[in-house]
Parts: C-alpha cells; structure tokens; sequence
C-alpha cells in the first residue's frame, strides 16, 4: 500500500530545456506543512543518473533552499512570488541561472490496496 508519494517538479534551462527531474519526500509533509514545510528532494538527470540534493529545513519565513552535490552546499534555490511552485536556483553570488517549475495540484496522490 502506498500512503506517501512525493510531488514532482522539473527543472529547465532558460530554454525550457528540461535538465533535471525532483521528486519530493511525502504528500503528507505537505499537506501538514504547506508552503513553509520542510523538505529534501533528490534529482536526476534526463538519464536518470543522480544530480544534486536539496534541502529546506523548517523555518518560519522559507524563502531559500540548499542545494549540495556530494554534501557540500553549492547554490541556494529562492521561490518566486506566484501560485505556482516555481524557484529560482540561484549560484554562489546568489545570481539566477536556472529555474524550478511544478504543476499547480490539488494534492492529488495515488493510493494503492
């Protein structure tokens, strides 16, 4: 039975290129925390080999994401102002260079008897 299935974004170039897939932990961490939950999502490639992590611990105000390859922080992903779940992956100098977009959803998950 599945009870927890993550959510899932893309990550594209300035060209909508897709790059990367996320998947996110558990629906349920985001129905319970909403947008200021925290989180760690793994990412693959388009071949599906694993890229980089990310992390948002629980804060009060989570504007900022980490993002590390090989447990080191290499850039920080900040959400933009609008409905939909997209971020803005930002490198060292905190400078754009590529963005995170997902699907608008109603929650909905798939459980399985």
């Amino acid at each position: 039975m599945t009870w927890c299935s993550g959510r899932k974004y893309e990550v594209t170039s300035p060209e909508e290129e897709v790059l990367f897939h996320l998947a996110d932990s558990c629906t349920w961490t985001c129905l319970l925390g909403g947008g200021r939950r925290p989180f760690h999502v793994h990412a693959l490639d388009v071949q599906n080999t694993p890229g980089f992590n990310a992390r948002r611990p629980y804060h009060i105000f989570a504007d900022k994401v980490e993002v590390s390859i090989d447990e080191k922080v290499v850039s920080l992903i900040r959400k933009e102002p609008a409905v939909k779940p997209i971020y803005s992956i930002n490198d060292a100098d905190d400078k754009p260079f590529l963005r995170a977009k997902g699907n608008f959803t109603a929650g909905v998950f798939k459980v399985n008897f």
